[in-house]
């Protein structure tokens, strides 16, 4: 979610959560961002660090807050598709999706 908020909101959002081990302080310092661009709703550190369910409303909330533009009813391919393309891969730094709570 860091590099998501960060490719959304570069100017509010930055990538420091990734270099904190700690995971419980990561989400929190994760969470710290969302709360940045107002869409820290539905969930805890200690949500996010165990995968609670609660974890789709706040990627709900992001996505209301940062729509897809998305002119007619596309298909779900098209919306994964149009999703890939917003995130910038070059600025990934060959890290997987999942860095944000993946343990070092």
């Amino acid at each position: 979610m860091t590099i998501l908020m960060n490719q959304l909101a570069p100017e509010q959002c930055d990538k420091t959560p990734l270099e904190i081990g700690n995971l419980l302080k990561r989400a929190e310092s994760m969470l710290v961002n969302a709360e940045k661009i107002q869409c820290r709703k539905f969930v805890s550190a200690e949500d996010v660090v165990k995968g609670d369910t609660h974890l789709i409303g706040f990627v709900a909330t992001i996505f209301t807050k940062f729509p897809l533009e998305v002119q007619s009813a596309p298909s779900k391919s098209d919306l994964i598709l149009h999703v890939i393309n917003k995130i910038d891969v070059s600025k990934l730094d060959n890290a997987p999706f999942y860095a944000d709570f993946s343990s070092k």
